[in-house]
């Protein structure tokens, strides 16, 4: 029996809203070119070339961005294995400067204004992932304010978010930056001490730390920033009811 995803509701959130983003993107750009009577930005264009016939007619080893990912990107189809996560890290800085993103960060989890309107429509998605979670940490912890919560509120899911949610904004955009990420690998038991594992930016595969959170593997990224960020603040309401 195949394991689990965890989060995926969540993360397949944050592909929908990202491949909404990039595509609308391109439609203002188009629309400002029409106005000033310039060619359609294609996606062919996207990977480089100014026409399909020039990218036709390049060499495969020129064909640095593919015409097929960037295609299935705009319109977040996720069953080829190179969109897995939607975007391959190489293609960020690509898709960033032709779209004219402020930078890989906006493109990927949009402008902090955008993530805050986003914010409780995610939180959603994460309560739903947390309950259902094979992980027994996230999962205890929503359950217990839910059993806990039954009773005095009508929509325990509106409430916990109405409550953390400042927070909550807070967590998210550091998670979204990759703002002090590190990695706990071990703790040698005679001395306590607790060892990291301080990875480079090219081995956690388009993840720029103090900057941007790239999609690889976005499910983990998902379900540790909820059993580290998420929980604590969820067993701070649950005090508050004892």
């Amino acid at each position: 029996m195949a394991k689990k995803v965890e989060f995926q509701n969540t993360s397949q959130f944050i592909f929908r809203l990202t491949s909404e983003r990039l595509r609308k993107k391109k439609e203002k750009l188009n629309s400002e070119r029409l106005k000033n009577k310039e060619k359609k930005l294609t996606d062919y264009n996207i990977a480089g070339f100014s026409s399909k016939k020039n990218y036709d007619d390049a060499e495969s080893y020129q064909r640095e961005y593919d015409i097929n990912v960037i295609s299935k990107i705009m319109v977040n189809d996720q069953k080829d294995k190179k969109t897995k996560y939607l975007i391959p890290a190489k293609y960020y800085t690509q898709l960033a400067n032709v779209l004219e993103f402020s930078s890989i960060h906006e493109m990927l989890w949009g402008s902090e204004e955008e993530i805050k309107q986003y914010l409780e429509d995610m939180f959603l998605q994460i309560f739903q992932d947390g309950i259902n979670s094979n992980n027994i940490i996230i999962k205890t912890s929503f359950t217990d304010l839910v059993y806990n919560l039954n009773e005095v509120v009508t929509d325990v899911p509106q409430f916990i978010y109405n409550n953390i949610k400042k927070e909550l904004y807070d967590e998210f955009l550091d998670f979204t930056k990759a703002i002090n990420v590190t990695n706990l690998i071990f703790q040698i038991a005679e001395t306590n001490e607790w060892i990291f594992d301080e990875r480079t930016s090219k081995v956690l595969d388009g993840t720029e730390f103090n900057e941007y959170l790239g999609f690889k593997k976005l499910n983990d990224a998902l379900e540790n920033f909820s059993e580290k960020r998420i929980v604590p603040l969820l067993k701070i309401e649950l005090i508050k009811l004892l």
